[in-house]
């Protein structure tokens, strides 16, 4: 009897159903390079179209499933396929849709990208209006910037021409997740802002001659406030949190490093407490501007201490990396 016109035994169709799915794990490359990949180990990353397909490919367990997909279904089509004209014309089929799939990855994630990104100015001022308030939007412009990503520079009235930078985020279950660069304008370490903000936290927490607050600013509640004015008037408006303080001695001595620790752990930090996040780093600089670095930590369910790190063995002799002492 001709072998084509045999049926099927039991172990032949289960290894045919194989061979059909494993056609998964290139679906699998067609639908991320249309819908994106995202690779968020160690800083994120988003991709389409075939910069998709290969991320997805070296970045995802489909680094295992393609080569074994592909190495089964030759050694499955060379042994079996032409015995079973059905077969073989329903697998023809099936390459002929895949090799269609990954021919429109291109044209459809491109149109994807497109439609996603023709939201984004009124994505923009939805989240600028929610985050500074519906005056700052007034009189909105919104450029794309000609990097080819979805960063956008934005002017408004209240900026005075100046521009701001928004710019899409990575998120997998938000396409209009956006970041800006508005606090930094005010936050940068050379800013006259960040220097005089530091100032008035000074004179807040009543702080001694010779230390100073150095804050991170989180955000600023902008209000009516435009670019150019008074800038004074946002410091009550401000969200910070306290990362060090400056401390200025004479000279390194044990004396000097332990008894700053202890006028901040005792006098200060009780008023700071709430700003600090987990740490706060002392500073302690002397007249030749060479720093002894002390990390103070409060940590819930442990006892207060102290790390000490002096790079200049000025205090204990030689230098010290981290030099533990419990606070009391």
């Amino acid at each position: 009897m001709d072998k084509k016109t045999v049926p099927m035994t039991g172990d032949e169709m289960f290894k045919a159903f194989f061979f059909f799915v494993a056609f998964i794990p290139y679906i699998c490359l067609i639908y991320n390079g249309i819908n994106g990949f995202i690779f968020a180990f160690r800083g994120a990353g988003q991709f389409y179209g075939f910069d998709a397909i290969f991320a997805s490919l070296l970045l995802s367990p489909l680094i295992i499933f393609v080569p074994a997909s592909i190495i089964y279904q030759i050694v499955y089509a060379v042994k079996h396929l032409p015995d079973h004209p059905a077969l073989r014309i329903a697998s023809l089929i099936s390459v002929v849709c895949i090799i269609a799939g990954f021919i429109a990855v291109t044209p459809l994630s491109k149109a994807k990208i497109d439609f996603i990104a023709s939201k984004d100015p009124d994505k923009i001022s939805e989240y600028l209006s929610d985050k500074y308030g519906t005056n700052f939007v007034e009189g909105i412009k919104i450029h794309k910037t000609k990097n080819g990503t979805r960063t956008y520079n934005v002017t408004t009235d209240a900026l005075k021409g100046k521009y701001m930078t928004v710019k899409n985020e990575i998120n997998p279950k938000d396409d209009y997740v956006f970041s800006d660069d508005l606090i930094d304008m005010y936050a940068d370490p050379h800013s006259p802002y960040l220097s005089e903000f530091s100032s008035y936290l000074d004179d807040k927490y009543d702080m001694p001659d010779n230390m100073d607050i150095e804050p991170d600013i989180r955000f600023i509640e902008y209000e009516d406030y435009q670019y150019g004015d008074d800038y004074s008037v946002l410091f009550e408006r401000t969200d910070y949190s306290i990362r060090g303080i400056d401390v200025h001695v004479a000279e390194h001595t044990k004396d000097s490093v332990m008894d700053s620790i202890d006028q901040v752990y005792k006098d200060i930090y009780p008023s700071i407490k709430d700003k600090v996040d987990r740490l706060l780093v002392l500073y302690i600089e002397d007249n030749d501007y060479r720093v002894v670095y002390a990390n103070i930590f409060v940590i819930d369910g442990e006892d207060p201490y102290v790390e000490i790190r002096d790079d200049w063995g000025s205090v204990f002799g030689e230098p010290v990396d981290e030099y533990r002492i419990d606070l009391k």
